[in-house]
C-alpha cells in the first residue's frame, strides 16, 4: 500500500528500498513528489527532519520543476525529437489514435484525451528503433563487437545498460536527444562488451572512438530533466 506524507503544503509519496542508505526527495514526471528512504524507516524521524529544511526543500523542488515540466498535451507545447523542439497541434477528433509529424509539428487527435503519453511513448519507441537499426550496424563493425539481444524499454533513470549476456538495453527516452548524445550512449554501452566496469580503461576504450566524449556526457548529464514527454 502506498504512503503518502504532508509536509506543510507539499505532499510526497513515499518510495521505501532495502538499498538505500539515506533520505532523499524529487519530482517525478508526472509532477508528483516522492520521498525515496531506506526500509524499515521511522515516518516520524523523516517528518521532522524535512520539516526542520522546509525552506530548501521547497527550493529545491522548485528548481527542479523548473528544469522537469509537466506536459499537459496542449495546442503549442514543445516536445523534442532528435534534439529539436517540435510544436504539437492537437487536430479536431478523426476516430484516429495516431500520433504523425507533419510540417515539422506533431499532430495527435483530440480523440486521445487522457492517452497521449502511451502514444507519445509508443512513437518514441518506434523512432528509436529506426536510429538504432540504422547506427547500431556502424558502430558494432568499428568496435568489433555484436551484442546478443537489443532491447528498447521506458527506463527513466539510466541510458542504457549492458549485461554480462551481450544483452543491450536502451531508454526510449533516447529518441528525444540529439544524434551525438545517442551515438554516446551507443558506444559507452558497445565498450561495456569490453569491459564490465567504469575503469580508466573502459573510458580509455570509449575515448578510442569518441575523443569527445566527456563533453557527450556532460552535455547529456547536464540536459538531461528536458528530455521526457
Amino acid at each position: 500500500m502506498t504512503e503518502n506524507l504532508q509536509i506543510g503544503d507539499i505532499i510526497f509519496t513515499i518510495r521505501p528500498n532495502p538499498k538505500r542508505k539515506n533520505i532523499a526527495v524529487g519530482l517525478d514526471d508526472d509532477g508528483s513528489y516522492y520521498i525515496a528512504c531506506p526500509y524499515p524507516f521511522d515516518i516520524d524521524r523523516i517528518q521532522l527532519m524535512l520539516t526542520e529544511q522546509i525552506d530548501s526543500l521547497k527550493a529545491k523542488l522548485s528548481r527542479a520543476q523548473k528544469n522537469n515540466p509537466v506536459h499537459r498535451y496542449l495546442d503549442g507545447e514543445t516536445f523534442y525529437l532528435r534534439g529539436e523542439l517540435l510544436p504539437l497541434i492537437r487536430t479536431q477528433g478523426d476516430g484516429t489514435r495516431s500520433l504523425r509529424i507533419k510540417n515539422g509539428a506533431f499532430l495527435l487527435s483530440t480523440d486521445c484525451r487522457e492517452e497521449e503519453y502511451g502514444i507519445f511513448e509508443k512513437w518514441y519507441s518506434h523512432s528509436l528503433y529506426d536510429d538504432l537499426r540504422r547506427l547500431l550496424p556502424l558502430w558494432t563493425k568499428t568496435i568489433s563487437v555484436a551484442p546478443k539481444k537489443i532491447q528498447i524499454k521506458t527506463v527513466k533513470t539510466i541510458w542504457g545498460s549492458c549485461s554480462s549476456s551481450g544483452n543491450i538495453t536502451f531508454s526510449v527516452r533516447l529518441a528525444l536527444v540529439p544524434q551525438q548524445l545517442l551515438e554516446y550512449i551507443i558506444v559507452h554501452e558497445l565498450c561495456h562488451m569490453k569491459k564490465m566496469n567504469h575503469s580508466a580503461e573502459f573510458w580509455a576504450e570509449v575515448e578510442k572512438y569518441l575523443p569527445d566524449y566527456k563533453k557527450r556526457r556532460n552535455d547529456l548529464k547536464k540536459d538531461s530533466a528536458k528530455y521526457y514527454w
